[in-house]
């Protein structure tokens, strides 16, 4: 987030949040599931005053919900989603590591 300036930043922001909201109406898990990790990162997160500046996180806490208790939540969606679809990625490497 190079721009210094506080609304700037928020613009920047919501167009990511804009664009995940895209991504998990077009059963695109990876893109949203990414987005959703690069604005959780710490660096990000300090952001306190731009995230308050942020119309609405909840595609943020959404997309958040899919990651807890193992993507237990995307795991059960996936089976019922019409195709096309794409999966995250990261939770079949992470079972991968456990086998």
């Amino acid at each position: 987030m190079i721009t210094q300036n506080l609304k700037r930043r928020a613009r920047v922001l919501q167009k990511f949040l804009s664009i995940a909201q895209q991504c998990l109406q077009l059963n695109n898990f990876n893109a949203a599931l990414e987005i959703s990790s690069a604005l959780n990162s710490g660096p990000l997160r300090r952001l306190t005053r731009t995230f308050k500046e942020l119309k609405d996180c909840q595609v943020l806490q959404t997309i958040s919900e899919f990651q807890e208790k193992n993507f237990r939540k995307l795991r059960d969606l996936l089976p019922s989603i019409k195709p096309p679809c794409i999966p995250y990625l990261g939770m079949y490497l992470t079972d991968l590591v456990f086998i």
